[in-house]
This record gives structure tokens, sequence and C-alpha cells, in this order.
């Protein structure tokens, strides 16, 4: 449903990326004699590969010939996830700002996020002061001596520089370096890593999103059986289902106009497309998205009852009787998410925004 927005400039990001795999001229040379063996269909390097775009990938893994069982297993042990899943798994909450990893990008009705084991601290020093012994713990380069050491002098200190630690152990407390973090999300393989194992490790083959999407609605599903169907992954540059699509209210027949709508039984949620519309109903139909939403028709109910409930002319009093801006006013009655920041900063953000404008809502914030 939201499109993942890479970096600008892929370059560092890709580099980085393909660091986790400490490619040696061995690792390579198998790489090339497994290209030969499908007939050269695959990007000339492992690097390359690494990092293809997505409808490259869907290109190879279609052009590939049937295989022999017994190079089928080949290829699974030498592109095989499991060695490299919390690598890949890290790497994406390291740069979870450079994505913006906040919500699922399938569905866009769920929270995903990378976050940190610890208490909330103003600062290092109130964390060196207050934390536990369990929490110093977590913190890179902190071992049992270390956390001895701060324990003594904690009730000594005044600022960091005062602990008698080396700099690097500083700097980790100041900045929160953790030696783990957690992941609340997880990534699924838009190409089935079983069936097209070349694709298994390729970063434009994964995409974070929620428990839900992945495991319970696509599963092993084949979202792409087709090289055509390269629009239906988020990882796609041209992936358009936010902006070609449209939650859209229906009402019922006994219901005038929206302000007849008084229950959820006045109207129906639907979603109409203005291109692509028939590789993206398979698109609804694989994350189940039209009954996950229908469930939450309670949100337009409270869309609609509010624009009934504050007209623009009342809005316009409010906001002179408490002196803010109109544009503030609106927010705090209709939700912040609707008229700013990124689809993929709140859950239901495109379905809000999409029926916002449906009912006339005014200055409702489109397309990213």
């Amino acid at each position: 449903m939201i499109k993942i927005k890479y970096p600008n400039d892929k370059t560092a990001f890709e580099a980085d990326y393909i660091g986790l795999f400490s490619i040696t001229p061995e690792i390579q040379d198998k790489y090339v004699r497994i290209n030969a063996h499908l007939n050269n269909h695959l990007p000339n390097s492992l690097e390359e590969l690494l990092v293809a775009p997505i409808e490259t990938l869907i290109t190879s893994c279609f052009q590939i010939p049937r295989l022999p069982k017994h190079l089928q297993r080949y290829l699974k042990n030498f592109f095989q996830y499991d060695d490299f899943q919390n690598k890949i798994s890290y790497f994406f909450i390291r740069n979870k700002n450079k994505i913006n990893l906040k919500t699922c990008y399938y569905c866009n009705i769920d929270f995903i996020n990378a976050f940190q084991d610890i208490g909330d601290y103003n600062d290092g020093l109130d964390f060196v002061k207050k934390a536990s012994e369990n929490e110093l713990e977590k913190i890179k380069d902190i071992g049992t001596a270390t956390i001895q050491k701060i324990l003594a002098q904690r009730g000594l200190i005044n600022s960091l520089q005062d602990l008698t630690l080396n700099n690097k152990q500083k700097i980790n407390i100041e900045n929160f370096v953790l030696k783990d973090e957690h992941s609340h999300f997880t990534l699924d393989h838009v190409l089935n890593k079983a069936k097209h194992p070349i694709s298994a490790l390729s970063l434009y083959n994964f995409v974070p999103c929620c428990y839900s999407c992945n495991s319970k609605f696509k599963g092993k599903k084949e979202l792409i059986n087709e090289v055509n169907e390269a629009i239906l992954s988020p990882t796609y540059s041209n992936f358009s289902f936010h902006e070609h699509s449209s939650f859209k209210i229906l009402l019922n027949s006994k219901v005038a106009d929206f302000k007849g709508i008084k229950k959820n039984e006045d109207f129906v949620v639907v979603v109409e497309f203005l291109e692509n519309a028939d590789k993206y109903k398979k698109y609804l139909e694989v994350f189940k998205l039209k009954g996950r939403y229908k469930s939450h028709k309670h949100i337009a109910l409270e869309l609609i009852n509010k624009s009934q409930d504050y007209s623009d002319t009342q809005i316009e009093e409010i906001s002179k009787l408490v002196n803010r801006p109109v544009a503030l006013i609106k927010s705090d009655i209709f939700g912040k998410n609707i008229f700013e920041g990124t689809l993929e900063d709140n859950p239901f953000t495109k379905y809000s925004r999409d029926i916002a404008s449906n009912i006339g809502i005014k200055d409702v914030k489109l397309i990213d």
C-alpha cells in the first residue's frame, strides 16, 4: 500500500548492505559458476545481485530454466537466508530513519518499529545515575567489571566525564549505543525464497511489514507470478497503489447524503482504482485488505461525525476565540496525520486522508 522511500543517493546505503556478506574472491567465483549454469540470466557479480532492483530480480527468476534437484539444493545452500537473517534485520534497524520505518508497508494498519530495551532517560548522566545493572549491561562495550565501577561512582559524579571509563564507553553511554536493538517487524520476501532462492538475500526483495501481512495473509502465497507484476512490490520504483487507489464512501439507499450517516450500517467503504485495477485487486486479495479495513469503519464514521459537528464557519470562529490558526484547530479535531506528515508515519493515514477528502474536509494532504 505504501511505497518504500529509499535514500535519494543509494550508494552508501547499498554499500552498507553489501558489506554484511564479506564477499571473497572464492565466493564470487562460485557465483560466476552458478550464473553460467543458469545461462547467465543473473547480474554479472554477486554484489550486483544483492542490490538489484526488484524488476531485475523478477526477470532473472522467471527466465531461469527448470533445474535438477541437486542444483536447486545447491542454490538454496548458497543463498542461505537463515545464516544472515540477524544481520539483515539489524541493517533495517540501523537504517530505520533512512526509510522511515514506522508502519507496515503492505497494509498501513499496524505499527512496525525498532526499539531499545531500556527505560526513558533525560540523558547519559541520568541513565548512569538511575539505570539498573541489567540496563547498564546492555550498553555496548560495558561489561561486569565496568558496571561495578559505575555503580561505585555514580553517586559522586556530576557529569559523564567524571567516570573513570575510556572515551568509547562514555560515548556509547551518552548516545545509548546498545549491544542489541529489538525489532517489532518481520521481513517479507516479495519473491518466495524457497521457490526463488537466488533472490533470498537481495535487498529490494525485502519488505518490512507487520506479522499479520507476512505470516497470516501472504505467507507462502505468490504475490508475483509474472514479470509484469513488479508493480505489486512496495520496493518497486513505480509502485503506485497509494497514488492510484482511493477509499470511497458509498451511501446506503436509505441515506440521502453524508449528513444522514449515523451508524456503520448507513454506508460502505470501497476501494476504487484510477490505474492498474486488475493487478492491485490481487494485492487487496492477498493481504485481505477489504475485510481488514471493513473492521475499522469506526474511523470513517468518526471523521463523518466530526465533519458534521464542526463546519468551516465554526472552525474559523473557534480559531478567533482561542487565537490559534485554523490549520491547528482542524489538526486537533480531525487528526494531524490527515494534513501533514507521510503515509507511513501512522497507521490508517491513507484511509483517513481518502475518507476525509471524500466527505469534503478541506486541505487534506493526499499524496506524499
